[in-house]
């Protein structure tokens, strides 16, 4: 291995140090409160080596979300090496993306502590191609998942796909805001009576979406 190779895969090795401590911290303060300083101090690395890779937390935070897109891609490839009608693809890419998110427990919360911000951050839209790229094969992935179905009759065909697929991303994430939400209620609450977990949630839709309910044939 050359002194240049050897020097790129420890850079790559100290990014990735970088990352894995700025995921514990966004998770633990959340983006506000969380600082450099924190995922510096997590990393066991000076505040100047930081800087030398990320130029601010928005910046970090980029690559964290990056990193988590990329693993959860992997997993949905795996689930298109399957042979399954497209209604069960469906549901096993809908299960891939709610198990991600809930492994480690804090991508979630990751990702709730993101949207609260309500806007992109400065120069986020141009310098996170990456980032827009990847949702947008996670959203077309769930898409082309629909249309399979359709054509395969394990789907109703009156659905766009596009409306659909909207529709399901945002069910389930509700369900995983709800197991959230449910941490912090009593446990005589109406609302803990729903378990939260999202499979029950996607098999609920997806029975909705099944061609015998839109005929009206009876089960």
């Amino acid at each position: 291995m050359s002194v240049a190779d050897r020097r790129e895969r420890e850079r790559e090795q100290r990014r990735n140090q970088i990352l894995d401590a700025a995921k514990h911290i966004f998770a633990k303060k959340g983006l506000s409160l969380a600082t450099m300083n924190d995922v510096a101090t997590h990393a066991q690395l000076g505040k100047g080596t930081l800087y030398l890779y990320f130029k601010n937390k928005e910046e970090l935070l980029m690559g964290v979300v990056v990193g988590l897109q990329s693993s959860m891609l992997a997993r949905f490839d795996e689930v298109l090496g399957g042979d399954q009608n497209g209604c069960e693809q469906l549901r096993a890419l809908l299960r891939a993306y709610a198990e991600h998110m809930n492994e480690p427990p804090h991508a979630f919360k990751l990702a709730v502590s993101r949207w609260l911000t309500g806007e992109p951050f400065d120069g986020e839209l141009e310098n996170s191609a990456a980032m827009q790229s990847n949702i947008a094969r996670l959203f077309t992935t769930v898409c082309g998942a629909i249309e399979r179905g359709q054509a395969d009759g394990s789907l109703r065909p009156d659905l766009p796909s596009t409306d659909a697929a909207l529709k399901l991303w945002t069910a389930v994430n509700g369900t995983l805001l709800f197991r959230l939400q449910r941490q912090c209620l009593p446990p005589d609450s109406p609302l803990s009576s729903f378990s939260g977990k999202a499979s029950e949630a996607i098999d609920f839709i997806l029975e909705a979406m099944k061609p015998r309910l839109a005929t009206g044939a009876k089960t």
